[in-house]
């Protein structure tokens, strides 16, 4: 289930989009996507 979702831009000016999703056991995964530039995921 997607808990939250943000988008901005980076301190550098490009875009970013941020995403967390949750299952109902309570594990989130933070996905953060920078485009080009880069790509996160880190589980809680």
């Amino acid at each position: 289930m997607l808990r939250q979702y943000q988008q901005g831009l980076a301190p550098d000016g490009e875009p970013f989009h941020c995403f967390r999703l949750t299952n109902r056991n309570g594990m989130c995964i933070d996905i953060m996507d920078w485009g080009q530039r880069g790509f996160l995921a880190k589980c809680q």
